[in-house]
């Protein structure tokens, strides 16, 4: 009676070592998704019937409608230049930041004999240092600026919506700027950076009607309520451009999987006949083909797809 946990027969173990031990010659034949286009041209019928088949995946979910008041860094950069020692000093406490760049054409120096001396390379990046700290300096003026008014509206109790709000934003000269409604997987094109604040953005209220300052790539925004939106279902027309790509994809994906299976059994019959038949039927397929050659399971080439 063979069992208990990890038990493992003699004839098995030898085998094992037998397979580790073997020296392996092998051909890989690569069929590459991204190049893989078939001619998809669905009708219009075929889109709609994958449309009602699929209509939850298109759901819109309930959503507030917002706005913005955006805080750019570049409205926030100091009338003085940062001064040598400022610069030095941010170096000096950042140095893995700026790493010198290559010197092209110059050879690799011999090895030296006595411990080189310390290299000052401060002069070689010193323009990358200036950009990089003004650029912090310009995110902290936009950032504590942000705080400021969030604060203010706060403080002076402004509700969502009201004359109130509208007029102090005006006389703070950061007028909120109205965002289209949108589903939180799917941000206006030019506000990518929203579709990482849904949890903040599922927060908001008519109660609680703005946001903490959060950064945007160039930026400090607060987000503003507006209302609540509810859920609905979409008609196929206002999402055909994404039943389209989502149907496209599917139909990829399993003609990608039936070309492979295709492909497999050509090549095995082709590889059962004479070695060199695999790379030929491979190559007339237009497919990669790439050998390893003289390896042990022991030590498999670091590049081998298995």
């Amino acid at each position: 009676l063979v069992g208990g946990p990890g038990y493992v027969l003699p004839h098995d173990i030898k085998q094992q070592l037998i397979l580790a031990d073997s020296t392996w010659t092998i051909q890989v034949a690569t069929l590459d998704y991204g190049a893989f286009n078939p001619a998809l041209n669905p009708a219009e019928d075929t889109l709609k019937k994958y449309h009602e088949e699929n209509a939850f995946r298109y759901d819109v979910p309930a959503r507030p409608r917002l706005s913005i008041v955006e805080f750019k860094g570049a409205d926030y950069v100091p009338p003085v230049a940062p001064a040598e020692a400022e610069l030095r000093a941010f170096y000096n406490s950042n140095p893995a930041r700026f790493p010198v760049p290559a010197e092209t054409g110059k050879k690799d120096d011999k090895p030296a004999i006595a411990p080189a001396a310390t290299v000052d390379n401060f002069p070689k990046v010193r323009a990358q240092v200036e950009a990089t700290l003004r650029e912090a300096v310009d995110a902290r003026g936009a950032s504590k600026a942000a705080n400021d008014l969030a604060t203010a509206i706060f403080d002076r109790k402004l509700t969502a919506n009201s004359p109130e709000l509208t007029a102090f934003l005006a006389e703070q000269r950061h007028p909120a700027k109205a965002v289209a409604p949108f589903a939180p997987d799917q941000p206006p094109a030019d506000m990518p950076w929203l579709a990482s604040y849904a949890e903040q953005i599922s927060r908001l209220s008519k109660e609680r009607h703005f946001s903490d300052p959060l950064p945007t790539t160039d930026s400090f925004v607060i987000l503003l309520w507006n209302e609540s939106l509810p859920g609905y279902k979409p008609l196929f027309a206002e999402v055909r451009d994404r039943v389209l790509a989502d149907y496209k994809d599917g139909e990829k994906r399993k003609l990608f999987i039936a070309r492979g299976q295709t492909l497999r059994t050509q090549l095995a019959a082709a590889a059962k006949t004479a070695a060199a038949n695999f790379a030929a039927t491979a190559a007339a397929e237009k497919l990669e083909v790439k050998s390893y050659a003289g390896f042990t399971l022991r030590q498999p080439p670091p590049d081998m797809p298995y």
